[in-house]
């Protein structure tokens, strides 16, 4: 990767919240000083601490409470970063780092503390090191890739998917989705900071989608609810016009082309969780799918792109959220399986899936 590119290539990780925690992650496994800092200082960001410190106390010590730690402030932690963190990465580190970023990406409420002190700026730049030996490891050359030919549909816990075809559900989406922003502009109030909520996500429930690789895509899931079981078809990707969401301009020009305006019904959620206060717009999925099969989110666009306030133009903006690192998202209905079906499961321990049949 050229100076520069790489550079670019950092720069954008790092401007998104779940790149950022990607990054703290694999900087809290440098040493027990650095992860007993980091358990100290997002205990004091998160807006909800107990939740907090009891998380950590559990990753650090399997359940014992640690030791207070030294009070430390951010700075000096930033500073102990790039020290303690240049080291070879292994394939663990990375997998384990980009399970926690997306495992913890919520977009109804707060961020919790690490992504605070992530997105701190003297912690932001400390981080420019790990990002740069992450993104120049042979381990995740393939996380800007598009989309796989080879694509993998997953039925989780034996759950059918719902039986209406891909472009019923669009437009059931289309219609309840602005039936909502109707009815959320008299009902809802008009504070952004009181605690009103509903749909966050920025793709319609229930339509199909496909990862590029298995079993790792079945760990990568946002807001996932702890399925043990997966059944998995293969499908070829074909002729189908998929449209790879590489930029935040990529995603601009959807909502420019195609807006649905969810100001009111998307309002609290997403100031929750951007500080944004303004108007609010998705991508009106019926209308694009006249156009393009289906969307993709690489690994990298995921980690840039998930979570950050996209503006669309001098008045609205967006945000990607409920998606997954690459994933296929359709919007008309996906190839057929062209094999046989897979049967996954996962260990009894809660860890590593394996195949069954």
């Amino acid at each position: 990767m050229r100076p520069d590119a790489e550079g670019l290539a950092v720069a954008e990780l790092l401007s998104g919240p779940r790149g950022r925690r990607l990054c703290l992650s694999l900087a809290g496994r440098a040493g027990y000083d650095v992860s007993q800092a980091l358990m100290q200082l997002a205990h004091e960001m998160d807006p909800h601490p107990r939740t907090a410190a009891e998380v950590a106390a559990a990753r650090i010590s399997n359940g014992e409470p640690p030791p207070p730690p030294d009070s430390i402030s951010v700075e000096e932690f930033a500073r102990l970063l790039p020290y303690r963190a240049a080291r070879v990465l292994t394939a663990k580190d990375i997998d384990d780092a980009l399970d926690v970023a997306v495992s913890y990406a919520r977009y109804w409420q707060a961020p919790d503390g690490e992504d605070v002190l992530a997105e701190h700026p003297a912690v932001r730049s400390a981080l420019e090191p790990i990002a740069r030996s992450l993104l120049s490891s042979p381990l995740t050359a393939d996380w800007p890739a598009p989309a796989s030919p080879r694509q993998w549909r997953v039925a989780w816990d034996d759950a059918r998917p719902r039986g209406l075809p891909t472009g019923s559900l669009l437009r059931e989406w289309a219609d309840r989705t602005r039936a909502d922003e109707v009815r959320s502009r008299s009902a809802r109030p008009v504070d952004p900071g009181e605690g009103a909520s509903g749909e966050w996500w920025s793709i319609p429930g229930g339509v199909p989608s496909t990862v590029g690789v298995t079993p790792r895509g079945f760990d990568l899931v946002e807001d996932h609810l702890g399925w043990e079981r997966a059944t998995v078809m293969p499908i070829a990707l074909g002729e189908h016009r998929v449209l790879e969401l590489r930029t935040a301009e990529d995603w601009a020009a959807l909502c420019r082309a195609h807006p649905i305006d969810v100001s009111a019904s998307r309002r609290h959620d997403w100031f929750r969780t951007t500080g944004r206060d303004g108007a609010w717009v998705l991508p009106d999925w019926q209308a694009i799918a006249g156009e393009w099969d289906a969307m993709h989110l690489s690994v990298s666009a995921y980690l840039a792109l998930a979570g950050r306030v996209i503006p669309v133009d001098d008045e609205r903006a967006s945000v990607i959220a409920g998606w997954s690192p690459d994933t296929t998202f359709w919007l008309t209905e996906p190839p057929r399986p062209d094999g046989p079906a897979q049967q996954w499961r996962r260990d009894d321990a809660g860890g590593a899936w394996a195949r069954m049949r």
